[in-house]
């Protein structure tokens, strides 16, 4: 009897031995903050934007492959930035030749004045030269009608001409000008 006294407590030891070095070896909770696991982490989303907007013509890499900073992922269908680039020269020219045209009109607009002022100091000579030919011989109503005239002549010729106003206005071929805006034929 003595002998099932002592095994019945002796079997209990153990047991308890036996969880308390269960949990100090094997259950690693109670030693560090890690949580050790094992499995594989899979990525849903991930975002990439390109430069310029367009079509992906390909990709150059796989789901799961590695790539690094710089690493080209993918290429652009380049016809479409291609058509654009074609666009853009096509309107750099295109305003190039509206640029020369304004230039043209500039031109020609001066020529034009500078006749026109040409033309007054004519107008002047002409009837400086009627008012002294009157003057020699004519009567006084002649000569004072004709210093009218030299007079109106000699101020029509201090002013100047009016000079159009030129402002650039990039607007789309055959729109017409915005408002206040000289417009060449």
């Amino acid at each position: 009897m003595k002998v099932r006294k002592i095994i019945a407590p002796l079997i209990l030891l153990i047991i308890a031995a036996a969880i308390i070095c269960y949990f100090y070896f094997f259950h690693p909770r109670g030693r560090s903050s890690e949580l050790i696991t094992s499995g594989h982490i899979e990525v849903t989303e991930v975002d990439l934007s390109f430069r310029l907007p367009g079509h992906v013509k390909r990709l150059q890499v796989e789901e799961g492959n590695k790539v690094k900073k710089g690493d080209i992922v993918a290429e652009l269908n380049k016809e479409v930035l291609i058509a654009r680039r074609d666009q853009a020269i096509a309107r750099v020219k295109e305003l190039e030749a509206r640029r020369d045209s304004m230039s043209l009109a500039i031109n020609i607009k001066e020529n034009i004045l500078e006749a026109e002022v040409n033309r007054a100091k004519a107008g002047v000579s002409a009837a400086e030269a009627r008012y002294q030919s009157l003057k020699r011989g004519s009567r006084t109503e002649e000569i004072r009608e004709a210093a009218a005239a030299l007079e109106k002549a000699v101020l029509k010729s201090s002013k100047p001409p009016k000079a159009p106003s030129i402002c650039w206005a990039m607007t789309p071929v055959g729109a017409p000008p915005p408002f206040g805006f000289m417009q060449f034929q």
